[in-house]
């Protein structure tokens, strides 16, 4: 699970910017429970 917040983020880093702005906006939110749940669970 932890790895894939990483594989997105660094997925979308390669892409069109604006592709990655829109799903940075969208997925936001779920970034941050991903980030927040693997430093937990760290």
């Amino acid at each position: 699970m932890i790895n894939v917040g990483e594989t997105l983020l660094r997925r979308d880093a390669p892409q069109s910017n604006q592709y990655s702005w829109v799903a940075k906006e969208q997925m936001l939110p779920f970034v941050r429970r991903m980030m927040g749940k693997s430093i937990k669970d760290v």
